[in-house]
């Protein structure tokens, strides 16, 4: 029986596709790997074409991780007066009025070549788990010319809340003899738990705290409240203590708040 004829081209063939089938295939997890190295807060800056005089170093904010404890998402933006007068900013307008602005611009504003820097605030105490986004006008003028406006965005992911203490940490300038009092706030944001608290110990000198009351935030939140006070008269110095909060919950079941208390100033005639 002859033998059938094969084509030597049929054997390079099934390599061809074999390989192109296999880039296909790793395409994917190249862009993954790609993904991977991606930090939590990404920065887009504009293209030097783009210059406006308003000249922002940070076009765009992507913050993918923050401590949610501190109940606050936070960007800063840097920018400089790319023009050859002075710039002066009118107004940072946000999309969305959960979010706070900070400018501390110079009354005459910003002379060329001067760098500035805003920040944005987000208070995710009532967002919504899961991605965000913000945009913020920045009207601004230039001396003798008419208002310009550029833009930025702000993208927070909200990661899923759990339990916030506010504040996370407690400062205190004793300088009076005036007793000093500040409020403590535990919210327990997930559904289907029931966040009691067993025990408070106090650590450190001067401290006294009341009884926490249990109560419901206004969507909802099981929430407790209590406050520290400072005793007036204290010695100078810096003290340190905390408050440790003992709870029935297995994945929060201890609690800490740190306290630094400042005393008055040492008088001059004790200090020689």
């Amino acid at each position: 029986m002859a033998m059938p004829h094969v084509n030597s081209r049929m054997g390079v063939r099934p390599r061809l596709i074999a390989a192109t089938t296999f880039l296909i295939c790793l395409m994917p997890s190249l862009v993954s790997l790609g993904w991977g190295f991606a930090r939590p807060t990404e920065h887009t800056r504009l293209p030097q074409a783009e210059m406006r005089p308003l000249a922002m170093h940070i076009h765009m904010i992507h913050l993918r991780e923050f401590d949610l404890r501190e109940g606050k998402a936070i960007g800063r933006f840097e920018f400089h007066n790319a023009a050859e007068a002075p710039l002066k900013i009118d107004r940072i307008k946000p999309s969305c009025g959960c979010v706070t602005t900070r400018l501390l611009q110079p009354p005459e504003g910003y002379t060329p070549g001067e760098a500035g820097e805003f920040y944005l605030e987000v208070d995710t105490s009532s967002e919504s788990a899961g991605p965000h986004e913000y945009e913020v006008m920045i009207d601004y003028r230039i001396a003798g010319k008419e208002q310009e406006s550029s833009q930025v965005v702000f993208r927070v992911d909200v990661p899923e809340k759990k339990v916030m203490v506010q504040p996370r940490a407690l400062i205190f300038y004793q300088f009076n003899a005036d007793p000093t009092q500040q409020k403590v706030t535990i919210t327990d944001f997930r559904e289907g738990y029931d966040l009691e608290l067993l025990d408070l110990r106090l650590e450190g000198e001067f401290l006294s705290v009341d009884i926490p009351q249990a109560g419901r935030d206004e969507y909802g939140h099981r929430l407790w409240t209590f406050h520290l006070t400072v005793a007036g008269a204290i010695p100078s110095g810096r003290k340190t203590g905390y408050v440790e909060i003992e709870t029935n919950d297995a994945e929060y079941p201890e609690l800490r708040i740190p306290v630094l208390i400042y005393g008055p100033p040492e008088s001059p005639a004790k200090r020689d």
